[in-house]
């Protein structure tokens, strides 16, 4: 049969939409429309999930006294600033809990993937370091949320032999979490000390944290190294938790992460710039999910900078968008040995699309206007589809795709999402596939878009985002996330030197060029005296504003390099 018109459960059998709870997002309301099982074959839609104890880790947003929330048993509150919280919750209990009135809405957490002296020295930071103004990031804290830290690397150990790191938490060793912190265990400076004052193998017994990957070393050694941006600020570095079987973080790490930095730097008095290098594809890229709100909300509160590089998804093909006003089919292809997918499609509400999905060997079926979950086998390939609405948050409308496969593997080959237009208001329309890093290179739109490729949380309005450009051939590097001037994602704020072929390239060592700058600023302005008010939004506006022209580019911002290239010396107000 070529084309069919019904949907069908994992038993071939036909059914009917499943209802969903509008104060839950979508791909949480899939997710526990379905087994544990059928779960297990997904990379995104069990992540959270703790099979054992049967509990799911959730990113909520309330309203009133925490405390008065009502938790079931079993069940936890991790609160955060500004009425958001991590819940611990069974799921039995999830539909009762998101009934309670003080809950607004509720996310499942997300997988995070991690997207030198020349770039210091193109960045015009020598002149405002070595010169008359001396800067050096003095009575700042530069805070890392990363991999970890390889504690006894000598750029962090000062000439007495004691570390510059100021704390360290690492979420992924039980034991010690910090106060009001549920995972991991907390590193005092002088714990460190001890540390590195011990013998090797006893001082690794001390602080038993490693940064196996090397990536958050690598991002603090230009950051806050002794040869780095602000060489005399303190580090404060927080190693996410992998605690789940594919090793990758997940976002609700990430928001204690940024929840406990600013909370201790607001205790001790000193600013502090943070620098995150994560990031991932699910969401409309407006910065409206409880992740991007609650991100941009806490890069305003306290003497803060929050520095995000935007990915380097730019050339990976992982992007679609466009505007439907005839049947337009949207080609891509499926690498072979791919276990694990998804695929988003989101739209103005006000739109009127047919769909039709067709796999590689020719089956053909039309995917069913109505909200809620529906199933379709392709072969051995099971699709999950999820029709949302508008939420509080956000007017568009998502169309949720997840492939799973019944053996080993997603049918390989190029499937197409056939459109056809019904009743038209805007017609444009956005695809995403996952990050490159968490799937299979070959994976990719056929005719990709270009613009809009920055990944989440780049994207919360309040943040720093950070593209990268090629410091030797002074050009923008291809590979770094845009944004789009048409839809004002008006991103990336700067650009900074990360362009190369390395291992330890792209826009996350772009990242920590611009956060290290952020602490010069602010010790000039807060720490000095000159500007008490040197921090957030009036540090970008600063950067913005000091930025250089990149040849090829005649207007600015632009969806690649924003403002520009970083200049922190035209960047200060002097």
């Amino acid at each position: 049969m070529s084309e069919e018109t019904g949907f069908i459960d994992s038993n071939n059998r036909e059914i009917a939409g499943i209802d969903m709870d509008e104060k839950i997002e979508n791909q949480l309301n899939l997710s526990l429309s379905l087994t544990p099982e059928e779960r297990e074959k997904s990379r995104d839609l069990d992540v959270g999930y703790d099979r054992q104890q049967n509990l799911w880790e959730l990113i909520i947003r309330y309203i009133g006294e925490i405390s008065q929330i009502p938790v079931p048993e079993g069940g936890r509150l991790e609160a955060l600033s500004n009425e958001y919280a991590i819940a611990y919750l069974p799921e039995e209990s999830i539909d009762a809990f998101s009934n309670l009135p003080q809950v607004i809405y509720m996310e499942k957490p997300k997988n995070l993937l991690l997207s030198d002296q020349a770039g210091i020295a193109a960045s015009c930071i020598l002149s405002v370091r070595d010169g008359q103004k001396g800067l050096h990031g003095d009575g700042t804290y530069v805070a890392v949320i990363d991999t970890g830290i390889d504690i006894f690397h000598p750029d962090f150990i000062d000439d007495q032999g004691n570390t510059v790191i100021e704390t360290l938490w690492d979420q992924t060793i039980p034991g010690h979490p910090p106060e009001g912190f549920y995972e991991g265990s907390v590193y005092t400076k002088e714990e460190i000390n001890r540390a590195l004052k011990a013998p090797a193998a006893e001082g690794r017994e001390i602080v038993p944290s490693r940064d196996t990957n090397g990536h958050g070393t690598h991002v603090a050694s230009i950051c806050a190294g002794r040869q780095g941006v602000a060489d005399k600020s303190s580090l404060i570095v927080v190693k996410l938790g992998n605690a789940t079987e594919q090793g990758f973080p997940r976002t609700t790490q990430l928001m204690t992460a940024l929840e406990y930095v600013i909370r201790y730097a607001e205790a001790k008095g000193k600013p502090v710039s943070v620098n995150l290098s994560y990031g991932n594809n699910y969401g409309d890229h407006r910065g409206n999910s409880l992740l991007e709100t609650y991100i941009s909300q806490m890069a305003g509160q306290w003497q803060t900078a929050v520095c995000i590089g935007t990915g380097n998804e730019g050339a990976s093909g992982r992007h679609r968008q466009g505007c439907l006003r005839q049947p337009e089919d949207v080609i891509f292809a499926v690498a072979p040995y791919e276990q694990s997918l998804n695929l988003q499609l989101w739209k103005n509400y006000v739109d009127e699309f047919r769909l039709w999905l067709q796999s590689p060997s020719g089956e053909r079926r039309e995917i069913q206007d109505q909200e809620g979950r529906t199933d379709y086998r392709f072969g051995t390939t099971t699709v999950y589809v999820y029709y949302g609405s508008p939420t509080p948050y956000n007017r568009l409308q998502e169309i949720y795709f997840a492939f799973v496969p019944q053996g080993s593997e997603i049918e390989s080959g190029q499937w197409t999402i056939v459109m056809e237009p019904g009743r038209i208001v805007r017609g444009d329309y956005y695809m995403w596939l996952p990050v490159s890093a968490g799937t299979n290179e070959g994976t990719r739109f056929l005719e990709p878009s270009l613009d809009l490729t920055l990944t989440i949380p780049s994207t919360a309005r309040s943040v720093i985002s950070v593209g990268a450009y090629d410091v030797f051939y002074n050009s923008y590097a291809s590979f770094s996330g845009r944004g789009d001037l048409n839809i004002c994602m008006e991103k990336p704020d700067i650009v900074a030197p990360g362009g190369g072929n390395t291992r330890m390239s792209g826009t996350s060592m772009a990242t920590p060029f611009v956060t290290g700058s952020a602490a010069l600023l602010m010790e000039w302005g807060i720490v000095r005296g000159n500007d008490p008010f040197l921090y957030g939004e009036k540090i970008k506006a600063y950067l913005q504003k000091g930025a250089r022209e990149l040849p090829g580019f005649s207007e600015y911002p632009n969806s690649q390099v924003g403002y520009g290239k970083l200049c922190v010396r035209d960047s200060l107000p002097i």
